[in-house]
């Protein structure tokens, strides 16, 4: 019964985690970012990536969503 809930702590930060960085890339207008994050994240295992490869992955997404907004 403990792990469990610890379990659903841990759920719960983690939730609360990715809500934050959602609202704070909304804030700093990284659009591609945030598009990324909300939908690849929560699909995507991260697991296997280091952090300069996720880092570089959602600067990539970013770098994108731009340069498609300025095309049209």
């Amino acid at each position: 019964m403990m792990k469990m809930i610890s379990n659903n702590k841990i759920n719960r930060t983690v939730g609360k985690n990715m809500d934050r960085i959602m609202e704070l890339l909304s804030k700093l207008r990284f659009y591609g970012m945030l598009e990324t994050y909300r939908n690849d994240c929560r699909t995507t295992s991260s697991d296997g990536m280091t952090n300069d490869e996720f880092l570089k992955w959602l600067l990539e997404s970013e770098y994108d969503y731009r340069h498609n907004v300025s095309i049209e």
